[in-house]
């Protein structure tokens, strides 16, 4: 079952790079404007910089090391979420979803994994490149915080997702596909800040009720934290309640879905 799904996907990407040949200026111009989100944010924190030794406790090499991180989880959301979500709620909305119940393979997976984007994938290995940059300017890191510092990166991936997942089911009761991702976009922002900037209160919101300080703000904690065990606990007890919640969500969601044939 899993090299099936796996094949699937794998011809998912083939169409994705032969489409992205097809379309040339939108490739250049999704990656041009990644390129500037990450120059006008790391100019943003040289400024802050220039004005205080550290922000919300954290060093200037600490913050870039979190600001590459976040780059690097956008770009994974780019690459891998966006298109998918977009197009799954115009096709609940127009009453498409039937393509996917028909289809022999779980519809959760084909909603998340039709469509992937080529340009967003060069934005992601520029993500890496300026992260590795990051890493080796901060000095030594044990590979144990590394290794912690990995596992809470991939739960902020998965923590991401389902947040994507969650804003975009909200159409099966809506049945608009318009409004929603702006919403998830103006939450989004505040987990590109250190969640040690706000007050507790909204850092407590931001690690447990909308999560978004968990997809790069707490992984980067734990490299220079001596709490690592319990941060990366703690986001994957998050991480598991998300899922567990959404699998129940999903599993309503379709049988509120009214078909194009209904």
């Amino acid at each position: 079952m899993t090299i099936r799904y796996l094949r699937l996907y794998l011809a998912t990407v083939r169409f994705a790079w032969s489409r992205s040949l097809e379309f040339r200026l939108e490739f250049w111009f999704r990656i041009l404007m990644d390129v500037l989100f990450y120059i006008l944010n790391i100019i943003f924190f040289e400024v802050l910089y220039l004005h205080s030794p550290t922000l919300g406790g954290w060093t200037k090499s600490q913050v870039m090391i979190f600001i590459t991180s976040v780059f690097v989880v956008d770009a994974v959301r780019m690459t891998f979420f966006v298109d998918n979500f977009w197009r799954f709620r115009q096709s609940v909305a127009d009453g498409k979803f039937d393509y996917f119940l028909i289809k022999p393979a779980s519809s959760l997976f084909l909603v998340s994994t039709r469509y992937f984007s080529v340009a967003s994938c060069v934005n992601l290995l520029i993500a890496f490149g300026l992260l590795f940059s990051a890493l080796s300017s901060y000095g030594p890191i044990s590979q144990g915080a590394m290794l912690m510092y990995i596992a809470g990166m991939l739960n902020g991936i998965l923590l991401i997702f389902c947040m994507q997942l969650l804003f975009a089911i909200s159409v099966f009761w809506t049945q608009s596909p318009d409004g929603i991702e702006e919403i998830l976009y103006v939450i989004k922002r505040f987990g590109e800040r250190p969640h040690t900037i706000y007050h507790p209160l909204l850092r407590f919101v931001f690690l447990t009720v909308v999560p978004v300080s968990l997809f790069a703000s707490v992984p980067t904690e734990i490299l220079f934290s001596e709490n690592r065990v319990w941060l990366l606990l703690g986001s994957l007890t998050v991480s598991a309640c998300a899922v567990v919640g959404l699998r129940i969500l999903w599993k309503r969601a379709l049988l509120n879905y009214s078909s194009a044939s209904s």
